[in-house]
């Protein structure tokens, strides 16, 4: 019966790979999430016609959760239910702390002949509970029925 030795050049290479991941975990962990991928998620949600993500995902000084929402339901539901998109995450760029910019290329009614890209800018503030899109400033060609 013959017996196998294993070198240790594949024991060291696992504890780097894991090493990596924990720093990858701890600093993701630590930094919390970017404003980009909350644009994405507001994106989606949009895209589906969340009312209960965009609520969410909406910073609307001013306005109570309740006004928001009935006002999102209104524009998923009425204004928009028709109106569909694809859309591309670019890229962001931080304006301090507290306040980013979030680079979308949208392109509305995709499947259409007159269909053509263009550029959407999301504001972004970040508050106690994450990076939210400042729905007010929103462009309104952007989606039928935004809430104002």
């Amino acid at each position: 019966m013959a017996m196998s030795r294993r070198s240790g050049k594949g024991n060291i290479a696992i504890v780097i790979i894991a090493a990596g991941l924990l720093g990858f975990a701890a600093i993701a962990m630590f930094t919390g999430e970017r404003p980009i991928g909350a644009a994405a998620r507001f994106m989606d949600a949009l895209a589906k016609g969340d009312v209960e993500a965009l609520t969410d995902l909406s910073n609307a000084p001013g306005y109570e959760r309740a006004e928001i929402e009935a006002q999102w339901t209104r524009a998923t539901k009425v204004a928009g239910p028709y109106f569909s998109f694809m859309y591309e995450v670019k890229s962001e760029a931080m304006q301090g702390s507290d306040k980013a910019v979030v680079l979308v290329l949208q392109t509305p009614e995709a499947g259409s002949v007159t269909a053509y890209e263009r550029r959407v800018e999301l504001p972004m503030t970040k508050t106690e509970s994450g990076w939210k899109v400042d729905v007010l400033a929103l462009h309104r060609d952007m989606y039928p029925g935004l809430p104002r």
